[in-house]
């Protein structure tokens, strides 16, 4: 029961992370793919995702931007959302 997701992070290597991507990519019942912006800075297609919550925001905008790249690609039939978490009386306000 629950909510099926999976996780990359820096712990996760190169070839369980291919795997992990694979499967949410073929996997429609699989909610969500949770990852750090770190573990998957470039050339990653997620088109079976339509939301980005962003919850580590990035000093640097294009950082941010090409997180949400990953969702909004060519092959996209869905509409992307994207939800930026802020944090109140922090720097991330400024």
């Amino acid at each position: 029961m629950g909510i099926q997701t999976l996780r990359v992070d820096g712990s996760v290597d190169s070839v369980q992370r291919s795997t992990i991507i694979s499967k949410f990519q073929a996997d429609s019942s699989i909610a969500a793919l949770l990852m750090t912006i770190d573990s998957c800075a470039v050339g990653l297609t997620l088109t079976n995702a339509n939301t980005v919550h962003i919850v580590e925001p990035q000093s640097n905008p294009a950082v941010e931007g090409q997180a949400i790249a990953r969702a909004y690609r060519l092959g996209q039939t869905q509409t992307v959302t994207v939800i930026r978490y802020i944090t109140e009386n922090t720097v991330e306000e400024i």
